[in-house]
């Protein structure tokens, strides 16, 4: 058998032994390597760069590369995560609330058990939509203000509350586990780059996130409330509501936001059930203003669920003085100090009994 202008022993007519096939597949292996790569690649049927066609030569097999995980749980911490199936290209815009979007949109149960012509619940259909309006589940919604144009990614939830979706699923309260496939093909422009757009676009998602919160869907609210803060934030060491180029009026406007965002971002963790993070969330405000009677409150609210009554009261008795006719303060404040008075009696009672055992036994 000739190789270009090297002459080879076929291997039939080579005697290996008993270990015919893998004495046989080592002994071509070291042959091939001695032909001119130019001479293999140019035998008949043979690709360039790929291996002789009358031959596979030993190749390295590439790992495949696991999916990429990202966070899109609204307080960012860990939740709920998507896998991004295909990446963005560079420099690819990023889809912010309040945008025009075109995605595709999967539906799938994520029951391994079932048939896979049963498990299909919707899709793949083309939807287009304002991101963050709520027109879809909020899974989807996170999912999409997360993407950048020309990504796929998947993401899964048991949930009803996230993936509940009356234009697309419907009821789902049996349903159980459910993923989505969500490829972004399109955006709308959507500019807040002048100090005018930002206050207009602030002011719209302050409002959307109010109508999201009416409605349950607090995952939402708190991804927009989240959005305000972030784009009203200081830079630079510069105020956080110093926008050049913006009025007094405009600029206490753009303050007021960014501080009701705040607020209503430790409102929305207070009802996720995050009692830490809500009273960090107020702490930040009380360093700014520390006679913020709602943030003295939600800081209140939140130490007192964590088992912290006495600095509960503490929060809750500067609001009262600060707001003596607030009744939900009031009210507040009396439930934690009847759980201070409750604790403090169960104490002294405790202290009565363990001082009678020692009488009767000394």
């Amino acid at each position: 058998m000739w190789h270009g202008l090297v002459e080879a022993p076929s291997a039939e007519e080579v005697d290996v032994g008993k270990r015919s096939e893998p004495c046989r597949s080592l002994f071509q292996d070291d042959v091939e390597q001695l032909i001119p790569v130019e001479l293999r690649r140019g035998r008949p049927n043979a690709n360039v760069g790929q291996p002789p066609a009358d031959r596979v030569v030993r190749q390295v097999r590439q790992e495949e590369k696991a999916p990429k995980l990202v966070d899109i749980s609204a307080q960012r911490d860990g939740s709920l995560r998507k896998h991004v199936l295909v990446e963005a290209p560079c420099a690819a815009p990023r889809v912010l609330p309040g945008a025009e979007v075109r995605a595709k949109i999967t539906a799938t149960l994520g029951e391994e058990s079932v048939p896979l012509e049963k498990r299909l619940l919707h899709g793949p259909k083309e939807h287009c939509w304002t991101a963050g309006s709520g027109a879809h589940c909020q899974l989807v919604e996170l999912m999409v203000c997360s993407m950048h144009l020309g990504e796929t990614s998947t993401a899964t939830s048991s949930d009803q509350q996230l993936v509940a979706d009356a234009g697309v699923l419907g009821n789902c309260a049996n349903l159980g586990k459910v993923d989505f496939v969500v490829s972004l093909d399109a955006i709308s422009a959507c500019t807040v780059e002048s100090a005018e757009d930002v206050l207009k676009w602030a002011g719209e998602q302050k409002a959307s996130a109010s109508c999201s919160l009416q409605q349950g869907k607090t995952q939402l609210a708190l991804l927009k409330y989240t959005a305000i803060c972030q784009k009203l934030a200081p830079r630079a060491g510069v105020e956080a509501a110093a926008m050049p180029g913006l009025d007094d009026a405009s600029l206490h406007e753009a303050a007021s936001l960014r501080l009701a965002s705040r607020l209503n971002s430790a409102l929305c963790l207070l009802r996720l059930g995050l009692w830490q993070d809500a009273a960090d969330a107020c702490t930040d405000i009380l360093k700014e203003d520390a006679a913020n009677i709602k943030a003295l409150f939600r800081r209140g609210k939140a130490l007192l669920q964590l088992g912290l009554p006495r600095e509960a009261v503490a929060d809750l008795a500067q609001a009262n003085q600060l707001d003596p006719g607030n009744r939900e303060v009031t009210q507040l404040l009396r439930q934690c100090q009847a759980l201070l008075k409750k604790a403090a009696d169960k104490a002294t009672l405790l202290n009565e009994q363990r001082s009678k055992h020692v009488d009767k036994w000394s």
